[in-house]
């Protein structure tokens, strides 16, 4: 619409068609330039937002819950799964909803890694440290959840159950 426009400014056949290449060929490089700059450069580093919007070829809050249910196969057995943050809080919730056997809850910072517990935190968090530091001489464990360009998203933590 807008290269259309710009040709009926202007009175001559000629500079009508100069300015219609004019303008199709300026839409077709910020197109490119687009794509160059923000698609790519998202998909290689994950982008520089804030990390609520952090997201990868697999979605993280997916990718860590699917985790979560690969690790604890026995389907009568209760699964407390605590969230530091409320971003990823409710889509969590939503994925476990049919499954009565998950409980997300929104993690209490001062409550210590229960045995069977998951923990999922953000990389490099206090919470993250915290944990970090109770994993010695523990039977825990942790992953990390990647996003674009392999940045870490999420941490999941895991004490095995059996252990104190």
């Amino acid at each position: 619409a807008t290269a259309v426009s710009v040709s009926r400014l202007c009175r001559s056949v000629w500079a009508q068609r100069t300015a219609l290449v004019l303008a199709l060929g300026w839409g077709v490089f910020t197109l490119g330039s687009t794509q160059d700059h923000y698609f790519d450069a998202f998909f290689r580093t994950g982008g520089l937002s804030h990390h609520t919007f952090w997201t990868g070829m697999t979605e993280p809050k997916k990718a860590a819950f699917e985790q979560i249910r690969f690790l604890s196969p026995d389907p009568g057995t209760p699964v407390v799964l605590q969230v530091e943050d409320y971003w990823p809080l409710y889509p969590i919730a939503f994925l476990a909803w049919k499954e009565p056997r998950f409980q997300v809850r929104l993690a209490d910072p001062q409550a210590p890694l229960q045995p069977g517990d998951f923990w999922l935190v953000n990389p490099g968090s206090p919470e993250d440290q915290r944990l970090g530091r109770t994993m010695d001489g523990m039977a825990q464990d942790r992953w990390e959840v990647p996003g674009f360009g392999n940045r870490p998203v999420f941490a999941l933590y895991h004490k095995r159950a059996g252990h104190p």
